[in-house]
């Protein structure tokens, strides 16, 4: 019988989970049937760069099909993406805290969110990108650290 297994990567240096799992699955398939590796070019997850030879090449009793990727992962959309996925989490939490201060008579009222509050603090330092802090203590005004807020000129002063 003639099989194809589908995987975005494959080769005996790439250790990712479900590219590991079609490799075994399919080196165990290959004692029986005709098995052909459906795959990319890339050997890199993050940027998806093409580093194997497109076309047909053989591992072993299987063969390999490879088809080059179209174009390189954009890391800065991808961070980009990795921040959007932050502020929805953010907004769930949030939600579900807010939906808590509901319940007056029960002691989940009085918890302190202190995860929630770590994570707002950090959404908003990778949203806020290149932005550096100075703090200094003064016991003029007050008896705790005074801070401000500067945008880096990225000349490195």
């Amino acid at each position: 019988m003639k099989l194809a297994c589908v995987v975005h990567r494959f080769g005996p240096d790439i250790a990712g989970g479900s590219e590991a799992h079609c490799r075994h699955v399919a080196e165990h398939l290959a004692a029986e049937h005709d098995v052909t590796i459906l795959t990319s070019c890339a050997r890199d997850h993050v940027s998806w760069r093409n580093e194997y030879e497109p076309g047909a090449s053989a591992l072993g009793a299987l063969k390999v099909l490879r088809f080059p990727v179209a174009r390189q992962r954009s890391l800065h959309r991808f961070a980009g993406n990795k921040i959007w996925c932050a502020v929805v989490v953010l907004a769930s939490e949030l939600i579900a805290w807010t939906q808590l201060l509901a319940f007056t008579d029960h002691e989940a009222r009085r918890w302190e969110p202190k995860r929630l509050r770590f994570r707002i603090f950090t959404v908003s330092a990778t949203l806020a990108g290149p932005v550096g802090r100075s703090c200094s203590t003064s016991t003029r005004t007050h008896p705790g650290p005074t801070c401000s807020t500067r945008l880096s000129t990225g000349s490195g002063s």
